[in-house]
């Protein structure tokens, strides 16, 4: 959620689309292999992309660059020359594509392409050749551009959540966005203000499905008390909307998505201001389809085996979902957790090193942790990431919520009540959802650590925090 290290959907697809158009005009004298290659890479990158297999390890990298040298000594009889070397060439960009991980690794697969096109002339250097390169050039540079976009987004939240990143997010004092109430402004403790949800977990990192993206809006019956606000975002090189559940909005080019996000067609490339109405007591989705809660148990095959025990002794226990919700929010509260922004490392299995070692950690670790065990006991969960809270300024009545106050927490399905919310860093800090950030923090001292000069160090010195204050309302 803070730098992306992640290629992000609409890169990935440039990529894709300029890596066809790379390997065409070198079709007259590429062994046909090399389009399988292609194709099963594509395949294979796609997979990971939607978190339904891992990248490849060092064996398997090892194994692919052995059976590409082999396949073109095969095919051409040596592995030097100029056809040889091309085929290696072209081998080398495709599976460039499966160890692709960061923006770096992305660079050197656009570089490598642009030489690639340029081999091509090696063999045709004609006008119609000239003319067609441009094709693969603009792709590559559509891919580049979109890399140079989503890095725009050094400080926001991304389509994926690891600790690590609630971390980064948590040292930066950069305003997300402004929210103004028609009436009272509620209590710091209900602003939830959702961004994603995150339904897909590979063992690391939590990530939305893409039927969230695709799939009809979700169905849902108006409870209770209305908020009506206003908001002032910040410009995040991202499509989603912040709000309070369960939010409905007029502006244009936007829709309520099927996991009660609000999205924009467009990225939010500039401050926007939109006007928002939420119920936060309405039912979500009391009857679900059924691939929505199966996405919400999906867990990897294998891994967590403490975790995974202790699930299946809660479900023993407590075979009524709320009561089990209810003793993992207790057991939270009770056993010695302790909110820090520098927890200790984690091992591979770093669900059950939290839960059962370590005990230190934050509103990722918990609200992370606690999806899985309910999961592995069989109850729908699923992560909900946005901010938490704001400050409330006077001076203009309006509330600033910055990105330190990034935030992860729970919801989970229950029949008859439909998703239902939770946040288990409540019960180890409750000090963080009523006061905020600093007050959590107040001990370790580690509250804007790397920011010394910054005046939100500072709001115990009265006549300094109004003066803060006064000039943000200007």
């Amino acid at each position: 959620m803070s730098r992306i290290a992640v290629i992000p959907r609409i890169s990935l697809t440039w990529l894709l689309v300029a890596q066809v158009l790379v390997i065409i005009p070198h079709l007259t004298h590429l062994p046909l292999w090399i389009i399988g290659l292609w194709l099963g890479s594509a395949a294979w990158r796609i997979q990971i992309f939607r978190m339904r297999a891992r990248y490849p390890n060092a064996w398997a990298k090892g194994a692919l660059m052995l059976a590409a040298a082999l396949g073109v000594f095969l095919s051409r009889g040596s592995l030097i020359g100029l056809d040889a070397g091309v085929v290696l060439l072209v081998a080398a960009f495709v599976l460039k594509l499966l160890e692709m991980r960061t923006r770096r690794d992305a660079l050197v697969l656009i570089f490598l392409g642009f030489f690639v096109v340029v081999t091509a002339y090696l063999f045709d250097d004609s006008m119609l050749m000239a003319f067609y390169s441009l094709l693969p050039v603009t792709a590559m540079l559509a891919a580049l551009i979109g890399l140079q976009q989503s890095s725009l987004a050094t400080s926001g939240l991304s389509e994926s959540m690891t600790p690590a990143d609630i971390a980064d997010l948590s040292r930066s004092a950069a305003l997300a966005f402004r929210a103004s109430f028609n009436g009272e402004t509620p209590p710091r403790s209900e602003l939830y203000w959702r961004a994603l949800t995150l339904d897909r977990f590979d063992g690391r990192r939590w990530s939305q499905s893409d039927y969230a993206e695709f799939g009809p809006a979700a169905q849902w019956q108006k409870r209770g008390e209305i908020l009506s606000y206003s908001i002032v975002m910040q410009p995040s090189a991202q499509r989603w909307l912040f709000a309070l559940d369960v939010a409905e909005t007029n502006l244009e080019q936007t829709r309520q998505m099927s996991d009660f996000r609000l999205q924009r067609r467009q990225p939010v490339d500039r401050s926007l201001i939109y006007q928002a109405t939420s119920w936060p007591q309405a039912v979500r989705e009391s009857q679900p389809a059924p691939g929505t809660l199966r996405r919400a148990l999906q867990l990897p095959p294998q891994g967590e085996p403490r975790s995974r025990a202790w699930a299946e002794q809660l479900k023993r226990d407590y075979p009524q979902p709320e009561q089990l919700v209810q003793a993992l929010l207790s057991h939270f509260n009770r056993e010695p957790f302790a909110y820090t922004l520098r927890p200790p490392t984690l091992g591979e299995n770093n669900i059950d090193d939290f839960l059962f070692e370590t005990r230190s950690g934050f509103c990722a670790h918990y609200a992370g942790a606690m999806t899985y065990v309910l999961r592995a006991a069989g109850i729908p969960a699923r992560v909900v990431a946005g901010y938490q809270g704001g400050e409330y300024n006077p001076a203009g009545n309006y509330v600033q919520v910055r990105q330190f106050d990034a935030h992860a927490w729970v919801e989970y399905w229950q029949e008859g009540q439909g998703w239902v919310s939770v946040d288990p860093t409540f019960q180890v800090a409750p000090e963080l959802i009523e006061m905020g950030l600093e007050e959590a923090l107040a001990d370790e001292q580690s509250f804007l650590e790397d920011s010394p000069f910054s005046p939100l160090r500072y709001r115990n010195l009265s006549w300094l925090n109004e003066l803060r204050l006064a000039w943000d309302n200007i």
